[in-house]
């Protein structure tokens, strides 16, 4: 059985020190046999990481005995394989990509953390909001809370230009919410900035949300980005989906390889596309040259 910890802490770490620090993350990890993604930058850490329980509760300890960062806070999951297929440590100039690197929330949590209890009370009463749900086009489409607006981005870095073009209502209250709740860490600071003043977010993301309301108000799978491509309302790895070999998206419609015959699995969007209703990226171009004679003679 192999554990995973997802967690991220906005802490001001000094830029002359994160070379000696990503190389002590690389050799704890690897010395234990840690897989994952650690990045760090000038404002704090953020990481999903799969190893043995022991080695994932000393990395932790670790990490926690560093005084910059202090205590984090873990989502925890298991899985029966490595979530990773290796390690990598990298220092960038954000660790959540927003492309607003001059946007850099408080290191501690401020009071518009909605935790999971307040979160599931608001959306079982009836209080008038608006929903948003943070996260990119093809994870809220396996799975969202109902009634949540959907900015249809393919990248988090879009988000303070669709706050800017979407007209929402400033006399309402916003909840946000997104994976583990880094991402609304700073989507918050862009729509407080676009003169939304009642901002909240639900501390933790969706995985902390499930570790309390298994059976709660969210709908589906949530999106993870590692081996187990998605996880249930239990946090277990998804017995559903898969990734799409076409486009990485999360996917489960069988099809039959219109180029080799074999059976296939496949998002939606590939599966509803011409010429993409195959198994592999090498199956989509040769079925590409069989069927555009034109292209086949000029590739020979």
């Amino acid at each position: 059985m192999f554990h995973v910890a997802a967690f991220y802490k906005f802490c001001p770490l000094p830029a002359d020190t994160l070379p000696d620090r990503r190389s002590a993350v690389q050799t704890f990890c690897a010395e234990r046999g840690i897989c994952g993604l650690f990045l760090l930058g000038t404002e704090g850490v953020n990481a999903t990481v799969c190893g043995s329980e022991e080695a994932i509760a000393d990395f932790l300890a670790y990490l926690q005995s560093r005084t910059e960062i202090g205590t984090l806070a873990v989502k925890r999951g298991t899985c029966d394989t490595q979530a990773f297929d290796r390690l990598k440590v990298e220092s960038r100039a954000e660790i959540v990509s927003s492309g607003r690197p001059d946007i850099v929330p408080a290191p501690n949590a401020d009071p518009s953390h909605l935790s999971p209890k307040q979160w599931h009370e608001l959306l079982t009463g009836d209080a008038d909001y608006t929903l948003i749900d943070t996260r990119n086009d093809f994870e809220v489409g396996i799975g969202a809370f109902p009634g949540a607006v959907n900015p249809h981005t393919t990248d988090f870095a879009q988000f303070p230009d669709w706050v800017r073009e979407s007209e929402l209502p400033k006399n309402k209250p916003v909840l946000m919410y997104c994976t583990g709740g880094i991402r609304c860490e700073k989507a918050a600071l862009v729509m407080r900035e676009a003169g939304y003043e009642n901002v909240y977010q639900l501390d933790g993301g969706i995985l902390n949300y499930l570790e309390a309301y298994p059976d709660g108000q969210f709908d589906g799978e949530c999106f993870v980005f590692d081996r187990r491509v998605a996880v249930d309302q239990h946090l277990q790895p998804t017995t559903v989906y898969t990734i799409c070999p076409l486009c990485g998206d999360p996917g489960k419609e069988a099809i039959t390889c219109k180029q080799c015959g074999k059976p296939g699995i496949v998002c939606r969007k590939c599966a509803d596309t011409a010429g993409r209703r195959v198994c592999s990226q090498n199956c989509e171009y040769h079925l590409s040259l069989r069927t555009n004679p034109r292209q086949y003679r000029h590739n020979k």
